[in-house]
């Protein structure tokens, strides 16, 4: 059964789940992706048909629900390169999720004319979307989301 393991990258995320857990450990994605040159990023992994993803700890391998997942936090610096297409427009938010933690930040919403306000951005279809904080990227699910306000200092 060797031979028919998949290479994967293993890239350290932690998880905040729906019941309040936090968690930290890794998720294995593709060493190419679907849509560009690089590997699978956190969010084409967060954001593919799969419901449930494998999620690795020092206690071994457990297949977590992708919708019990709040948020993700990515530990990995090469992730933003690719969460936010060139050119987006870039906006300040405040996210209050649903266990009323607050996320402020700035999402990346692309120049497209019938699609350029944050309603449209935030009625998107994909669950999981990247926000950049100052403590790095975390990626959201959309379905867990209690409010998005206009960043406001």
């Amino acid at each position: 059964m060797e031979g028919l393991r998949i290479e994967k990258k293993k890239i350290r995320v932690v998880l905040f789940l729906r019941d309040g857990e936090k968690r930290t450990g890794h998720v294995f994605l593709s060493p190419s992706s679907r849509y560009h040159e690089g590997r699978e990023t956190v969010l084409e992994f967060f954001n593919d048909e799969n419901s449930f993803f494998a999620f690795g700890t020092e206690e071994g391998v457990e297949f977590l629900n992708k919708k019990h997942v709040l948020m993700v936090e990515v530990e990995d610096v090469q992730e933003e390169r690719f969460c936010f297409c060139p050119g987006s427009r870039m906006e300040k938010v405040k996210i209050v999720m649903v266990d009323g933690r607050e996320i402020e930040g700035e999402i990346g919403i692309e120049r497209v004319p019938y699609r350029m306000r944050l309603l449209d951005f935030l009625n998107l279809s994909e669950t999981f979307f990247p926000v950049k904080t100052q403590k790095g990227i975390f990626i959201i699910n959309r379905e867990h989301i209690k409010g998005v306000h206009p960043w406001q200092k």
